[in-house]
This record gives C-alpha cells, sequence and structure tokens, in this order.
C-alpha cells in the first residue's frame, strides 16, 4: 500500500502566490481591492447574524460570530498594511502579512491594536503588542493558586463554542448562555457588539468615499511605498504621509475625501509581524 506523504500548501505561502509572485502591481492591487470589498460584506453578513442570536438569547453562538467578524475586520487592515509595501522588495514581510491572514491571535492583536487611540507612540504599541499577541500566561507562584492563562482567543472562540475539561476547576465546562451574556451587556455606553457595528459603520464610510477601489489603494501604495513603517516613527510622521495620500486622492481623482475619518487612517503593523 502506497502512503500519501504530501502536506497540503501552508495556506500563507499560498495567499503569497496568488496575490504577489509574478504579479504586476496593479494587477495585485486590484486583488486587494476585491478582497476588502468581499470582506465588507462578510462583516456585514456576520453581525446580522449575531444580532439575530442576541435577539433569541443564543450568547455564546453570537460570541463565536462577534469574534469572527472582529478577525474579518482584523483581514481588512492586514490586506491595507499589504497596499502600504513595495511588493518587490518586502517580500519576506508580505509573507508575514499573508500568514497572518489566517492566524486567529494575530488577528486578534490587529483589531485590539487598531480600536486604540493615536495617544500612544510607537515604543508603547509595540509593548501592547507583545502582550496581546503572547499566548500563554504563566502562573508566577504556584503557591498563590492562580491559573495559568491562555490567549483570549480562548474565551472568545473555544469556550463560547466547545466543551472541555478545565484542569484548574476540575471539572467539564460546557458552553453557557447567561455566562456569555455579559459581552453583550452595556458598560460605559456601549457593548461589544455596538463597537463592532460601531466600526463597520467607518467602514462603509471609507467604501462610499471609494477608497477600497484600485485607483485609491494605488495612491495609499505609491506614497506608503517609499517608507517602511518601523517602531522608530512617530505619530506627527506618519500623519504626515496620510496628509500627501489624502491630497493625492483629492487632486488625482477629483474628489472630496476626508481620509481620516475612514480605516484608511490606521496604524501601520507590519513591522511587528517581522
Amino acid at each position: 500500500m502506497k502512503i500519501n506523504n504530501e502536506k497540503k500548501p501552508e495556506a500563507g505561502n499560498k495567499l503569497y502566490e496568488n496575490l504577489f509572485n509574478n504579479r504586476d502591481d496593479f494587477i495585485t492591487i486590484k486583488l486587494i481591492s476585491d478582497g476588502l470589498l468581499a470582506i465588507k460584506g462578510n462583516i456585514a453578513r456576520l453581525l446580522d447574524d449575531v444580532c439575530l442570536l442576541t435577539k433569541k438569547n443564543k450568547f455564546s453562538s453570537a460570541h463565536f460570530l462577534l469574534t469572527t467578524a472582529n478577525e474579518e475586520i482584523s483581514k481588512l487592515y492586514i490586506l491595507l498594511d499589504m497596499c502600504r509595501l513595495d511588493f518587490k522588495k518586502y517580500e519576506s514581510v508580505l509573507r508575514c502579512l499573508c500568514r497572518a491572514f489566517y492566524d486567529h491571535v494575530l488577528k486578534h492583536s490587529y483589531i485590539e491594536i487598531q480600536r486604540l487611540n493615536w495617544g500612544y507612540d510607537f515604543s508603547q504599541i509595540q509593548e501592547i503588542w507583545g502582550n496581546e499577541t503572547r499566548k500563554w500566561w504563566a502562573s508566577d507562584a504556584i503557591e498563590s493558586g492562580e491559573p495559568d492563562i491562555p490567549h483570549d482567543t480562548y474565551f472568545s472562540r473555544e469556550m463560547p463554542l466547545y466543551v472541555d475539561y478545565i484542569e484548574y476547576d476540575k471539572k467539564w465546562h460546557s458552553p453557557s448562555n447567561k455566562k456569555e451574556s455579559y459581552h453583550f451587556e452595556e458598560m460605559f455606553g456601549q457593548d461589544a457588539l455596538s463597537i463592532s457595528k460601531q466600526h463597520l459603520n467607518i467602514i462603509n464610510t471609507t467604501d462610499d468615499m471609494g477608497l477600497f477601489l484600485p485607483q485609491s489603494l494605488s495612491i495609499l501604495h505609491s506614497i506608503f511605498e517609499k517608507k517602511y513603517i518601523s517602531n522608530n516613527i512617530n505619530n506627527d510622521d506618519l500623519k504626515n504621509l496620510y496628509i500627501k495620500v489624502n491630497e493625492k486622492m483629492n487632486k488625482d481623482l477629483d474628489i472630496t475625501v476626508n481620509l481620516f475619518e475612514t480605516i484608511i487612517f490606521s496604524i501601520p503593523l507590519y513591522h511587528f509581524l517581522t
């Protein structure tokens, strides 16, 4: 009997090959544009499903789908990060972004940081990134009685969906609509679902301005590909790049856009993947 030792191609590598390998830059940008629009539609679909589930008090499944919607939002930022790079010069970084497209922990980190305000500098963002991507928080002292803590994705993707044996509690855990309902309770005037719906509104505004179209993305690419954004850039220099993008869009496309009200105006994170 012949044994098949072939392995399934790694998803991130396949995405890189499909988007960038032997591609003209504009073809790549067109593919990224198509991806942004497809993901935007899927975010709306998922959030509609979350709303239906919460109305029926199905909070466990709703929490899982809300987490999935947030990961789809993260994928928009990952694709936009690809647009900010020189496609020929930064193959290794682009490959990291393609892998992040399928990584739950990295997508979680993307959405958490993009929801911060611009009061953080890049040294602070680097520290936050390190914490958000840490997959395991070991208890420092056994005598403390505190359990080890897995990454947040365990609580947002696995606990709302699967039965598991919890070593610390010494018993089986089953998803509970009652326990998961707190994610949808209002705190400081908003809840987890309303935050994602507000994010979708900004995404829709971005699309309404035509900023997901290839001609708009090409302008973003033309400005940002000349400047690799590492952790030593300051916020003023980064904002100046966006001002240049905004001005060039208004001039070249003969439109009036305010980039700073859209998700295009976001924090490039690709350097932290390397």
